[in-house]
């Protein structure tokens, strides 16, 4: 096949505005040149030159894509009809071929062969994507431009009215509700990648579709990592039990303390959390009065809409996943550390108690020895802060309260913790109910609480801000503004999309609608 070579020649001309006709908007003429005329007195005006040419400029590059695709589409069509040996009719097809891209939206002739008894023997769609019905062909540039740069930050009906003027398009160019569907179908798939991509993964390496391992499973006891713990006698160890600056009095809980201090380059750091968005109404059926009182609808009591979002980090590197429930996100998250050779590590899961969460990860990693749970400090003092209000009679005495409690547990004493719940006075207590549940909480975590002091002097992470900050940047910095709300499809599909840029493979899966379950070095 031939090359083509595109050329560009763009001139300023001055002619006689007394002779030929004035007009400020972009017009072809008849050897195919687009025109747009300029007021004298603007001529050397840096400002109106700009986007008097801006706006000649898209219309002739819409212009010249039409003619040549269709010039194309006829030539190939011809090349066909010449292979077959047989007479046929070329004609033009009946509707044209429809194309939404960065330049703005097009349309082009397509043409097809037709036999004598009138049935079409060759069209020349079929050297074109797949179009269905009036639907346009979105190109990469449409899709990177206008959604991952732009409705993955913005909202569409911004981003709408921005990309269809810098196409010089405000008219006939994409409209809001196209744009919101356009984003939406690409979550989607990306979405769907991930699950089926960690479902051959899984089965792959033994295990099912659910994450529930095999017995043929390649994962084997005895292949985990070794010497991933760090060892009380160690150097490092002893000195960092003297920065910490441990009271004496605690010392003897603290040795005792279940939790595990992990070596950071033996261990995948994940961080799990969940965030929610104002959820979206129900549309009022068509006929119906504004002022009918509405109905309460007791089948639809969520309120909320809810992404499950993961942060993987190990060595320095960084994925993030982004899933409709805890027990697929986990599913995602262990065909990634299969695929990334990275199951055989320690495992560290930094959570905020919520159960859902503890649940996921049992059930999907319960196979596994190496497995550790951190209950992430903030949410653990949050959460014994709200209790104690309930509990206690006043501010004062509250803040009193939790100022020693944080101090028991910011150590990992949860026992002596517990000893100082016990003994609080009963004229200081408003309900025993709330005193009684932070007692079930602390004793129900209990194995998620360490030493947060120790780990501090150890450089190990002590929060899951990580995934807090991730939960920032896909989903709330977009979708919790005021006035928004979601369906579930619509906020996963804007977070996934989100996640596919953070961990940087924007650019893999406009070329190859491909999101690799793998670190990525331009993350």
């Amino acid at each position: 096949m031939k090359r083509h070579r595109i050329r560009v020649k763009v001139e300023f001309e001055e002619i006689d505005s007394e002779i030929e006709f004035f007009n400020c908007e972009p017009r072809k003429v008849e050897d195919g040149c687009f025109e747009i005329d300029l007021d004298g007195k603007f001529a050397m005006d840096i400002d109106v030159c700009e986007q008097s040419l801006l706006a000649a400029n898209f219309p002739a590059i819409r212009d010249a894509l039409s003619v040549h695709l269709a010039e194309m589409s006829k030539k190939k069509t011809e090349e066909e009809g010449g292979k077959s040996g047989v007479v046929l009719a070329l004609e033009e097809h009946s509707s044209p071929y429809r194309v939404d891209g960065e330049v703005g939206r097009f349309t082009f002739t397509t043409h097809e062969l037709v036999n004598w008894e009138g049935k079409v023997w060759f069209t020349s769609r079929e050297l074109f994507p797949e179009q269905r019905g009036v639907c346009y062909y979105e190109t990469k540039g449409f899709k990177e431009v206008g959604v991952f740069n732009g409705a993955v930050d913005q909202s569409y009906r911004k981003v709408r009215r921005n990309f269809n003027h810098q196409r010089r398009q405000e008219q006939g160019g994409t409209p809001l509700n196209t744009l919101r569907d356009i984003a939406k179908i690409e979550g989607e798939k990306v979405v769907n990648f991930w699950e089926s991509t960690s479902t051959e993964i899984l089965e792959k390496n033994g295990f099912n579709s659910t994450g529930a391992l095999l017995e043929e499973a390649v994962v084997k006891e005895g292949n985990f990592v070794e010497d991933g713990e760090i060892n009380s006698e160690e150097e490092e160890m002893i000195n960092s039990w003297e920065e910490a600056d441990i009271p004496d009095e605690l010392k003897s809980e603290v040795k005792s303390n279940s939790v595990p201090y992990e070596r950071v380059e033996k261990t995948v750091e994940i961080s799990v959390d969940g965030v929610s968005t104002k959820k979206q109404k129900a549309h009022r059926k068509s006929g119906s009065l504004k002022s009918e009182e509405p109905k309460k609808d007791d089948s639809n009591q969520t309120k909320r809409v809810n992404n499950r979002i993961a942060y993987i980090e190990h060595n320095g590197r960084k994925y993030t996943l982004a899933a409709r429930n805890y027990p697929t996100l986990m599913r995602i998250a262990l065909a990634f550390l299969l695929n990334n050779t990275l199951w055989d590590k320690i495992l560290c899961f930094y959570v905020d108690g919520e159960r859902s969460i503890t649940n996921a990860i049992t059930g999907c990693f319960s196979w596994h020895p190496r497995v550790r749970l951190i209950m992430d400090w903030y949410h653990l003092e949050h959460k014994c802060a709200e209790l104690l209000s309930s509990a206690l009679k006043g501010r004062k005495i509250r803040n009193e309260r939790l100022e020693q409690l944080t101090f028991f547990l910011w150590y990992g004493c949860v026992g002596k913790a517990m000893e100082y719940l016990n003994n609080f006075p009963f004229q200081d207590i408003k309900n025993q109910t709330a005193l009684d549940t932070l007692r079930t909480y602390l004793e129900n975590h209990r194995q998620k609480i360490p030493c947060y002091a120790l780990r501090k002097q150890l450089g190990l992470c002590n929060s899951s801000n990580r995934v807090e900050k991730a939960n920032d940047i896909l989903v709330s910095h977009r979708q919790k503004r005021n006035g928004m709300s979601w369906s579930e499809q619509g906020s996963l599909s804007l977070a996934a999309l989100s996640a596919v840029r953070r961990n940087g493979y924007q650019k893999t899966w406009l070329e190859h609608n491909v999101v690799p379950l793998t670190f990525s070095e331009a993350a």
